[in-house]
């Protein structure tokens, strides 16, 4: 991001604005991978299954 508000105030508007999306668009991959991580660990938590008291956690 901060490479993109450099190149847009040196003049490069094209170069800073695809340093600008380039950095949206890597940060929506992220978002998504951390949220299907955390739906998968949501389903195994709930999966687990205390031997103890035959219920679930």
């Amino acid at each position: 991001m901060a490479f993109g508000i450099a190149a847009v105030a040196s003049g490069t508007v094209g170069l800073g604005l695809a340093a600008v999306a380039a950095g949206v668009v890597w940060a929506a991959v992220i978002h998504r991978q951390a949220t299907e991580a955390t739906a998968r660990l949501e389903q195994w938590r709930d999966s687990q299954v205390c031997l103890a008291c035959t219920g679930k956690f």
